[in-house]
């Protein structure tokens, strides 16, 4: 599942089964949909300008749809991409750029022309599998949660860290502060989703003055193991040791 919010006008979409739904959220009703395949968390909605995107789940395309006619207007073909699912979509409105991806390859596109800007940057850290992704506007960063493959349900988590300016893949996170459920040595496979909190500016105070500051910023995503119920756990990463 994904979804996507355009409140201001009473609509949510969402991707399920091969088909992306236009419902009104006052009435749950749905008005429309839209025979489209697309990776779950693959969605991108721009309300200012009245469009949404997502990643095609096998051709390595990004599509545009119209909000008002709820039909695609516009296609792009990205360069760079590897054989694998189409799974990320993460929109920076204000400069009217995306960023979309499968497992291992992440592209911006300027969405004013709808051209893809630049070469595709290809993730690196052994066999590295990309999931899902959260963007650090203000900082022009983005994070992008992954996992390196080994046998069975079971892998290893990882955060990269992206320079969205120039993308550069600059950090990886490997250590993990807590989970709702289970520990971090134990998490499946499966993830749909990223977000991070704000920035949280903690003062250090000794003897009644303020010594220094402790910041704070944390990513959180859920995972689960397929076919395994209440097999859920909702992961906190503190993200601020590579912020700078």
């Amino acid at each position: 599942l994904a979804v996507v919010l355009d409140e201001a006008n009473d609509f949510m979409y969402c991707y399920v089964t091969n088909k992306i739904k236009k419902v009104r959220i006052s009435t749950l009703t749905e008005v429309a949909s839209l025979g489209e395949t697309t990776h779950n968390g693959s969605l991108a909605i721009d309300t200012v300008n009245g469009f949404l995107y997502f990643m095609t789940a096998a051709t390595q395309q990004v599509k545009k749809v119209s909000l008002s006619s709820f039909t695609v207007v516009a296609t792009l073909s990205l360069t760079g991409m590897g054989a694998s699912a189409g799974k990320i979509c993460q929109i920076d409105i204000p400069n009217q750029l995306l960023y979309a991806g499968d497992n291992i390859n992440l592209a911006k596109v300027n969405l004013a022309t709808f051209t893809q800007v630049g070469s595709a940057l290809t993730f690196t850290g052994g066999n590295l599998i990309i999931n899902v992704g959260a963007l650090d506007l203000e900082n022009n960063l983005g994070y992008f949660v992954g996992h390196v493959t080994a046998a069975g349900p079971v892998h290893s988590w990882r955060v990269v860290k992206v320079d969205l300016s120039n993308m550069t893949q600059s950090a990886i996170l490997t250590g993990f502060e807590g989970t709702m459920n289970g520990s971090t040595s134990d998490l499946s496979y499966s993830v749909h989703s990223a977000m991070l909190d704000d920035l949280i500016i903690i003062p250090i105070i000794v003897d009644d003055f303020i010594v220094g500051y402790d910041v704070k910023r944390f990513l959180y995503f859920p995972t689960y193991t397929t076919g395994v119920i209440n097999n859920i756990n909702i992961v906190r990463v503190d993200i601020a040791p590579i912020l700078d």
